[in-house]
């Protein structure tokens, strides 16, 4: 079992025996007790066993991973139960004396043993001269078999084969072996999907980070749009904002950190005091990671922030006022009061709002006189009533009034008679659309300044065809506007290149906090989360054929939507203390919960990566330890992390 390329280790003192197979199809091993031997036979190495595919001319050995790996005394037994009921001094007296037996360098004691279960990774090694192939393993190792550990060269082999050179990339190392690099296929990540899933504290956005800088370093055209719910990712991505040429951190104006101070600022790019009051300003409103709140760490940041300003890399995003986005407003108004509220006006008030989704564009002035119509029918309580229902009544025999597209007869004099909560319903929609024309007038002197950008050019840009690639980082202080965001921007790319049968370039949507975004129960919290859950589903289903990839990130994945949990091909699992969010995670990915479980004990930045396309053994759970993404960004800053604490 040797060659040139060192596939084991093979000690005597580190070679164990195959005891049985369980009934959950893993393996019982025993491995000679030493002190050195529990030091290298820890949870997650990989070892081989003969199996009963061998024969005279070639031998087949099955690769298990450890998974559980305790050193017992057989003088206290095996059973914590059983302990418990022995005689206290008895107990007492059996554990003192064990001590000295687990100093031993070498196995001399057999009343101490080293128990370990294994579960089978589908993967064998076939004899070939000196080397071994990597092949799909079609038999079961055999009981009572020598039990031999891989090498980190042969752990690093078997876990990196059949990743694709030209989109591999290594954020991460095993954790209980630093020497064994773990490459993952970055193509594969986009095209089917990710879900991370880890606690507050586990390291989700620095996890995040890192893939997401390790994709954008590779030689392709990849588009990252994250949506961004805490602010915290320009931080945790400076270095990738300073060296792509196109990389935009893109603010919300409806709810603009430094409000008016940001909004001068991007309006007069030539005023060099803005600008640096802008960078100090927005640095400080950010949320940070530890070490980036540092002292030098945030004047860097700020030296990083005021570049992206003087370069145009941070700019407005504000959605352009098009019939079918203001009706769409308006209906979330509606939504929010029942039905028996607003009693007969309900329907008279959707068609109104049902005709302003056929104008192309509102300007500001459209809108204000939009909001003083549904103003005078409030201050009335009368508003006009329409004939039944369009599918019912064709449009053309319905009569023209005042407002342009909107279609309806009176009832008599008086039209409809308006409860105190359908007034009040259409004063809300009045004092929006008031809120819109004020907001279209103020961001004129922005879009001059070439700072203003909008849905539509957005997805313009993500589905132009070139060689560049592209960060996307969109911030906003209102749940409902990320909500509205992500799921407009990713119906438009879905549906522009369904239209055009377009699959380049590969765009990926990150979106953190996600079960703000595809709750479980989305119908039951409205017409918002539901458009957003149905986006994600989307792109989770039938992105892949045309270069659409999603990576959602929460700590509550009991509040997901399951469906679209069952699209996702990639899992990164951290600590998730609440037993039912462990069940959602092991029931979506198919998986066994105490597989899951694993991940409880693991520290910050650890985490167990499945996949059944990514990793090169598919579907196998291996514990890893990632990069921490502030040394990356203090490097990228100019800083030496080692100094900064």
């Amino acid at each position: 079992m040797s060659g040139e390329f060192e596939w084991f280790i093979g000690e005597d003192a580190l070679i164990g025996t195959l005891i049985s197979r369980l009934k959950d199809g893993s393996y019982l091993i025993y491995f000679p007790y030493t002190m050195r031997g529990i030091r290298h036979i820890r949870e997650g190495r990989l070892v081989a066993v003969r199996n009963f595919h061998s024969d005279d001319t070639q031998d087949r050995y099955s690769v298990l991973e450890l998974v559980e790996v305790q050193p017992v005394h057989h003088a206290l037994g095996v059973s914590p139960e059983r302990i418990k009921s022995q005689f206290p001094g008895f107990v007492i007296e059996a554990a003192r004396s064990c001590r000295m037996d687990w100093e031993q360098q070498e196995p001399t004691e057999e009343t101490t043993v080293i128990h370990a279960i294994a579960r089978p990774t589908g993967i064998q090694l076939s004899a070939r001269g000196n080397d071994f192939d990597i092949e799909q393993d079609e038999s079961v190792p055999m009981v009572g078999e020598s039990v031999v550990l891989l090498s980190s060269s042969g752990m690093e082999r078997i876990i990196n084969y059949g990743v694709e050179d030209d989109y591999a990339i290594s954020p991460c190392w095993h954790a209980t072996e630093r020497e064994v690099q773990i490459e993952l296929d970055a193509r594969e990540l986009l095209e089917t999907h990710v879900g991370v899933f880890g606690f507050t504290g586990t390291g989700k956005s620095n996890l995040v980070s890192t893939i997401t800088s390790h994709m954008l370093n590779l030689d392709w055209n990849l588009r990252v749009v994250i949506m961004d719910y805490m602010f915290e990712y320009f931080p945790l991505l400076a270095d990738c904002f300073l060296h792509l040429d196109q990389a935009l951190l893109l603010l919300d104006f409806l709810g603009i950190p430094g409000g008016d101070t940001t909004i001068n600022a991007l309006s007069h790019p030539e005023r060099e005091d803005m600008i640096s009051n802008t960078a100090q300003l927005l640095v400080r409103s950010m949320t940070k990671p530890r070490r980036l709140r540092s002292e030098p760490a945030v004047r860097a940041l700020e030296d990083a922030m005021y570049q992206c300003l003087v370069e145009r890399k941070i700019r407005v995003l504000l959605k352009e006022p098009t019939g079918e986005r203001i009706s769409n407003e308006l209906r979330q108004i509606i939504d929010r009061y029942p039905e028996r509220w607003l009693g007969t006006a309900r329907h008279a008030i959707e068609t109104w709002v049902e005709g302003i989704a056929t104008e192309p564009f509102l300007d500001a002035g459209r809108l204000w006189n939009l909001s003083q119509e549904l103003n005078r029918y409030a201050h009335n309580r009368v508003f006009p009533a329409t004939m039944p229902a369009p599918e019912t009544q064709e449009r053309r025999q319905l009569t023209l009034t005042s407002a342009p597209a909107i279609r309806y007869v009176e009832q008599g004099e008086g039209g409809i008679q308006l409860s105190q909560s359908a007034v009040q319903c259409i004063r809300e929609m009045a004092d929006r659309l008031q809120e819109l024309s004020r907001i279209w007038n103020r961001a004129e002197d922005i879009r001059r300044a070439g700072a203003l950008d909008t849905i539509e050019t957005l997805v313009r840009r993500l589905n132009q065809e070139t060689e560049e690639r592209m960060l996307i980082v969109f911030y906003s202080e209102s749940p409902d506007s990320l909500r509205a965001t992500f799921a407009e921007i990713a119906r438009r790319l879905y549906d522009e290149r369904r239209a055009r049968g377009q699959n380049e370039p590969p765009v990926l949507l990150i979106v953190d906090e996600a079960d703000e975004f595809v709750p479980g129960k989305a119908l039951e919290l409205g017409r918002i989360f539901e458009n957003s859950r149905a986006a994600a589903e989307t792109i989770a289903r039938r992105g892949r054929k045309l270069g659409l990839g999603l990576c959602i990130a929460t700590q509550r994945a009991g509040y997901l939507d399951t469906r679209m949990m069952g699209q996702l091909h990639t899992y990164f699992i951290s600590k998730l203390p609440r037993k039912y969010d462990r069940e959602v995670v092991a029931d979506a990915y198919g998986i066994d919960r105490s597989v899951v479980d694993q991940a409880l004990h693991f520290s910050a930045g650890q985490w167990l990566v499945i996949s059944h396309t990514a990793t090169g053994m598919r579907g196998v759970p291996i514990p890893a330890q990632f990069q921490n993404a502030e040394d990356r960004v203090l490097e990228g800053l100019g800083l030496r992390p080692s100094e900064v604490r």
